[in-house]
């Protein structure tokens, strides 16, 4: 009898340790538990204004549906400073809007300072100048809003701890002279590691929040990403976790550098389940001992390569590791290619998410996954460009020579306008209306136009708008073309002009094929806007030497 009690007496004291030994494996709770990276909005890899429509109201309400509770909003900061070291207002005026939805919708937004991402990266006493500038702005401006927004001081340090943390403290002690209510994030350097985060001195701050980035093994997640090394580039079908029997072949640059090597000494024990909660596990000792809670705020796979049994399998692993440790995690991407999409689809939401992923990540599942029945009816007016491009629409151009800016203060209203020119014949402005069909909304019978303002600047400018098919490259859906001239002859040369064209009035071309290379004629029948992709400004007749300038882009129905 005694011996068993004692035995009773032993497996509850072993139960009791393992209860102990998770809790002071866990971190500390954070406010929020599970989110995304806006990644596509305020980010930007020169001086100027990105396309501040790229996500609306109904983006915040979707990730709320997902069970998002946190957002962040990366902002390249740096490059939105004028000549007087003031941050654009209309940067301020559309974070603002952001920080009103996610209020409204009761989500935490975390303001990411995400300056110096592109480039040669700047030394320390450059990096502290830029942050002395930006963060007093802020801090001011946001000071009396709810506990819901909150500060990242600088993603990434791309330096050594050393060096970095006198600047962090700096920063957040500049912060708090404005704004000692909101909750501040810090980091480690050498890119937001788990180590550099788990060798800072702990700050004397009780609002903050420790970050790191996980992307490990970056063998894994990042296999060919075009923008680390060749070695990385050149890489394809590893596996996750480790399976010496599915380990690929090595072509190319993976064959010679560096990658050879990690793949033959190092992958074998880092890429494995233990690894991955191993450096999860520090992360949480590391809240203990700093009194804080960590936060993840990007982790993923790039999803054009890797396997995609294994990327989610790597998802469930770590998503089960971060729950276990109690660490909250922003997804880098929503809809980028770290995303909770799918691969190569249009991201329509919920048709096009990743089902598996979410689940890994303890998301919600919301009904149509998957449902390919499921499209993007259109609504009008839609909006083309208007101050920025409207959602959803992708914009390129081809041409030789072509000039652009997107922003020009020579406007009609608003802020900006379109400013075009030197541009080739043939040469084009092109947006993409994958993400907008617009089958339902023409039609001869309907009495659809396509407005926009346009100043010429010259009698000898004219260009062509038209709507372009898809192009399968096969001559079976061939890229004809509906569409109208518009000469500067016809308009006020130098001043404002507001166009207004019936799409029923319209002509229907030929098409160019850029795939076969050929020019298919038509009978006049056979443009078919089911299956319309794009909508151009082309250089059609001729060469454009001068610039022009286009705004207020939309179709209407009257």
């Amino acid at each position: 009898m005694k011996l068993f009690k004692r035995m009773i007496l032993k497996v509850c004291m072993l139960m009791l340790s393992s209860v102990l030994f998770a809790q002071t494996t866990q971190a500390l709770q954070a406010p929020f538990t599970k989110g995304v990276n806006l990644s596509k909005w305020f980010e930007i890899w020169e001086p100027g204004i990105p396309n501040l429509r790229v996500y609306d109201k109904s983006d915040f309400e979707h990730l709320k549906e997902l069970g998002c509770d946190v957002i962040r909003v990366p902002i390249h900061f740096s490059m939105f400073l004028d000549q007087n070291d003031n941050i654009d207002p209309i940067i301020f005026e559309y974070l603002d809007q952001a920080c009103d939805w996610a209020e409204e919708l009761g989500m935490y937004i975390i303001i990411d300072n995400h300056s110096f991402n592109s480039g040669v990266y700047p030394a320390p006493a450059k990096v502290a100048a830029s942050l002395r500038l930006v963060w007093p702005q802020i801090a001011e401006r946001y000071k009396k809003r709810s506990n819901y927004i909150m500060y990242e001081i600088l993603n990434e340090p791309q330096f050594k701890n050393v060096d970095w943390e006198p600047i962090q403290e700096e920063i957040l002690k500049l912060i708090r002279k404005t704004d000692k209510k909101h909750t501040v994030v810090v980091t480690g350097a050498d890119w937001s590691s788990v180590n550099s985060m788990c060798a800072l001195k702990p700050l004397n701050d009780k609002k903050i929040i420790y970050t790191f980035h996980f992307y490990d093994p970056m063998v894994f997640t990042h296999q060919g990403a075009n923008w680390t090394d060749k070695g990385i580039e050149a890489l394809h079908d590893v596996p996750f976790p480790y399976d010496k029997e599915r380990m690929p072949e090595l072509t190319g640059a993976a064959k010679t550098s560096w990658v050879a090597a990690n793949l033959r000494g190092t992958y074998p024990k880092s890429g494995t389940e233990s690894a991955i909660r191993a450096q999860l596990k520090k992360a949480a000792e590391f809240s203990a001992t700093a009194k804080a809670p960590v936060w993840c705020g990007e982790m993923g796979v790039y999803d054009l390569v890797a396997p995609e049994g294994d990327r989610n399998a790597w998802y469930r692993i770590v998503g089960k590791g971060l729950k276990d440790f109690n660490i909250p995690f922003t997804v880098w991407g929503y809809d980028d290619n770290f995303g909770i999409f799918q691969p190569n689809t249009t991201k329509l939401y919920p048709r096009d998410l990743n089902g598996e992923v979410l689940q890994a990540l303890g998301m919600n599942v919301p009904e149509g996954v998957g449902d390919m029945s499921i499209t993007n009816p259109q609504t009008l007016p839609l909006v083309i460009y208007d101050d920025f491009f409207g959602k959803g629409l992708n914009k390129t151009t081809w041409s030789m020579g072509f000039f652009m800016t997107n922003y020009s203060k020579d406007k009609v209203e608003g802020s900006y306008s379109l400013m075009l020119g030197e541009v080739d014949r043939y040469g084009a402005l092109q947006f993409d209306l994958t993400k907008r069909p617009l089958s339902e909304i023409t039609g001869k019978e309907k009495k659809v136009y396509l407005c926009f303002n346009v100043k010429f600047n010259s009698e000898r400018q004219a260009f062509q708008v038209r709507f372009v098919d898809t192009d399968d490259g096969l001559g079976k859906d061939i890229p004809y073309r509906l569409a109208y001239n518009v000469n500067a002859k016809d308009l006020k040369v130098g001043e404002w002009n507001k166009v207004e064209i019936q799409i029923a009035s319209m002509n229907d071309w030929g098409g160019w094929s850029n795939i076969t290379n050929t020019w298919y004629d038509s009978d006049g029948t056979q443009f078919d806007f089911n299956r319309v992709q794009f909508l151009e400004f082309a250089a059609e007749e001729g060469s454009i030497r001068d610039r022009f300038y286009l705004d207020d882009i939309k179709i209407i129905e009257k």
